[in-house]
């Protein structure tokens, strides 16, 4: 399995050296996102990634066909050994059974004008001025 993307809403100096772990693991394509990921950015970049299963909150996935489900289960935490393996059968049966995502991505019109999915899914972020 490779990791395309993660998204975190806040940045924390004390994850660094594991996001760049996660970046030797993964490829220097693997994108962090520091956050809030707004929903023109997320259909953006899953456009481009056109991953096989997408695992978090998805608000226009469903529709571009691709197999989801998020992890914030309160019933069934993913952490530690049997968590890791509740994710995988998650992951398996979401892929297994896409019938839903596929049916609803062929009734679907696209959330965003074509031109959008050419451009870079951060071209209108802005940094800020530095002062003088």
């Amino acid at each position: 399995m490779k990791l395309l993307c993660m998204h975190t809403p806040y940045y924390d100096e004390a994850y660094i050296d594991d996001f760049k772990r996660l970046e030797e693991l993964h490829g220097s394509d693997f994108l962090v996102n520091i956050a809030d990921m707004q929903p023109y950015e997320q259909v953006n970049l899953l456009k481009k990634f056109k991953p096989d299963v997408f695992i978090g909150m998805s608000n226009w996935v469903s529709r571009l066909g691709i197999p989801s489900f998020h992890i914030l289960d309160s019933k069934r935490p993913t952490f530690g050994y049997r968590g890791v393996l509740y994710l995988g059968r998650k992951i398996e049966d979401a892929i297994d059974n896409n019938n839903f995502n596929k049916n609803l991505s062929q009734f679907s019109k696209n959330a965003y004008r074509e031109e959008w999915y050419k451009k870079d899914a951060f071209s209108y972020l802005q940094l800020p001025q530095e002062s003088k």
